[in-house]
C-alpha cells in the first residue's frame, strides 16, 4: 500500500481478497466484550483454538448484528503492500483507520468507518504467533481505538465497587495479588488486560476469562484449575477462569503499584503518580509489540493522571496482601 492510497480504498480492497480466501471455511465465533457483540471471523483452527479458549468466559451465542468484525486469516503478507512498505516496521493512524505492520510476520489493520479489524499471519508462522505473541491484544487495542477506549496492560480488582488498577513491569507480583484478591472474593475484572473508558468515569472492563501465574503462584492459588497453555519460554501457565464470577464493569478510584519486600506485614503508602503511570504506559506499549505511538500515550496518560496513586509492599502470605488491600479500600477510596 502507498503512502498515497488512502486507508478506506485499501480497506475495500483488502476486504474483497479476504471474502475470498475465507469462503465456506470461514468459522464464526461471537463475544461479548465491553457489552458490545463482536464476531471474530477466521480460517485456521490455530486462531480460533486461541480465541475460544482465552475469550471463553466471553463467548454468546446472539442472532443479533455485531458492533464490530474480526477478520484473522493465514497468507503472504507481503503480497498485501508494495515492496518498501511489506519490508517496513511500523503503524500508521488516520480519521478513519488505522494499520501495523511486523515485516514477514502479520499485520493489523482496523477500519473505523465500519468497525471492521483485520489480523493476517504469515503462512508457516502461525502457531508460535499466535500463542507466544500478543495477537489478541492488538486486535483489541485496535478495536479500542475506534470505539473510545483503551486497552491497558493493568489488573483491575475492587470491593462494594470501588476499584483499582494494579499495574507495573512484569515481575512485581501484579497477578499473583489479582487473583489472590479473586480467591478472596473481591469484584474482580483482570489480572491481566483491561479496556478502560476515555470519557466520563474511569470504568475498567474485562477481556479475557483466563489468568496468566508462574508455577509458584499457580500451586498456591489455583491448582488444580484447567490450565490452557504453558510458555516454554517462562513456564507461566494460562489458566481458564470462566467458572470463578468476573465483574462486567468496575469503576476506577486509584492506581497500585505492588512492590515484592521481605516485609512480615503488608503496608500501602501513597507515591508520586508519575512513577507508576510511566510503568503502566511503557508495560502497555511492549505488550502491544509494535503500536507504539505518542497519541497513544497521551490517551493514557491524560486518562488516568487525575486518579491518586499508591504502592502495596507485598509480604510472602498472598492472604495477608489481599486482606491489606481489602482494608485499604474500603478505608480510603
Amino acid at each position: 500500500m502507498s503512502k498515497k492510497i488512502g486507508l478506506t480504498t485499501f480497506f475495500d480492497r483488502l476486504d474483497k481478497k479476504i471474502n475470498e480466501i475465507l469462503g465456506k471455511e470461514k468459522r464464526i465465533i461471537k463475544v461479548k466484550i465491553c457489552n458490545r457483540l463482536i464476531e471474530i471471523w477466521t480460517n485456521s483452527e490455530i486462531i480460533e483454538q486461541k480465541c475460544m479458549t482465552q475469550l471463553k468466559g466471553n463467548l454468546i451465542d446472539s442472532n443479533e448484528k455485531p458492533d464490530a468484525i474480526f477478520k484473522s486469516w493465514i497468507d503472504d503478507c507481503s503480497k498485501y503492500f508494495d515492496e518498501e512498505m511489506a519490508n517496513s516496521r511500523g503503524y500508521r493512524r488516520e480519521e478513519d483507520g488505522c494499520i501495523s505492520i511486523l515485516p514477514r510476520t502479520a499485520f493489523f489493520c482496523g477500519n473505523f468507518l465500519n468497525n471492521t479489524y483485520y489480523f493476517c499471519c504469515q503462512n508457516g508462522k502461525e502457531e508460535n504467533l499466535v500463542f507466544e505473541t500478543h495477537i489478541l491484544q492488538i486486535m483489541f487495542a485496535q478495536w479500542a481505538v475506534g470505539n473510545e477506549l483503551i486497552l491497558l496492560h493493568s489488573a483491575a480488582v475492587g470491593i462494594d465497587g470501588k476499584g483499582v488498577l494494579v499495574g507495573g513491569n512484569g515481575g512485581r507480583g501484579k497477578s499473583t495479588l489479582a487473583v489472590s484478591c479473586l480467591k478472596n472474593e473481591f469484584d474482580f475484572v483482570s489480572d491481566d488486560y483491561v479496556m478502560i473508558t476515555k470519557k466520563g468515569k474511569v470504568n475498567a472492563s474485562p477481556v479475557y476469562s483466563t489468568v496468566g501465574l508462574n508455577r509458584d503462584s499457580y500451586d498456591k492459588l489455583l491448582k488444580g484449575e484447567n490450565v490452557i497453555y504453558i510458555n516454554e519460554k517462562n513456564g507461566k501457565k494460562l489458566v481458564d477462569i470462566s467458572n470463578y464470577v468476573i465483574s462486567d464493569e468496575l469503576e476506577i478510584k486509584a492506581i497500585i503499584l505492588p512492590t515484592k519486600t521481605n516485609l512480615t506485614e503488608p503496608e500501602v503508602v501513597p507515591i508520586d503518580s508519575g512513577a507508576i503511570l510511566t510503568k503502566i504506559i511503557i508495560t502497555t506499549l511492549n505488550q502491544l509489540a509494535f503500536l507504539h505511538e505518542q497519541q497513544m500515550v497521551k490517551e493514557i496518560a491524560l486518562r488516568l493522571n487525575k486518579l491518586p496513586s499508591y504502592e502495596i509492599k507485598l509480604t510472602s502470605d498472598c492472604d495477608k496482601n489481599a486482606k491489606c488491600l481489602e482494608e485499604f479500600i474500603k478505608n480510603n477510596l
